[in-house]
């Protein structure tokens, strides 16, 4: 199954659901969130990590309970989007987790 996201053509390819998650990546350090996000430095925004949890589960809170942002994700990055308990999220890249969300 295939979910598409429209953030602006910062992902790269449509998020695949796999058995643990969903898989995407980010696109090329040229997309204007890497060149503004830190110039010389980009990184992925944590607000658009959130909003991409988000987006691939299909829900519709309006409030954060806590966030950890432990790594940042890179241009040209793979995520790994799983959930991992009671409107827990946590993204990891290769491997390794970046960020953990609770909703």
């Amino acid at each position: 199954m295939l979910e598409y996201l429209s953030f602006s053509s910062l992902f790269l390819f449509p998020a695949t659901r796999e058995e643990e998650g969903f898989l995407i990546r980010t696109t090329g350090r040229d997309h204007p969130v890497f060149r503004a996000h830190f110039e010389g430095n980009p990184i992925l925004p944590g607000f658009l990590q959130i909003a991409l949890i988000k987006k691939v589960f299909n829900l519709e809170s309006t409030s954060i309970r806590k966030s950890k942002f432990l790594a940042p994700v890179l241009p040209d990055s793979e995520l790994l989007i799983k959930e991992i308990g009671d409107r827990r999220y946590r993204i990891f890249v290769d491997g390794k987790p970046v960020s953990e969300v609770w909703l």
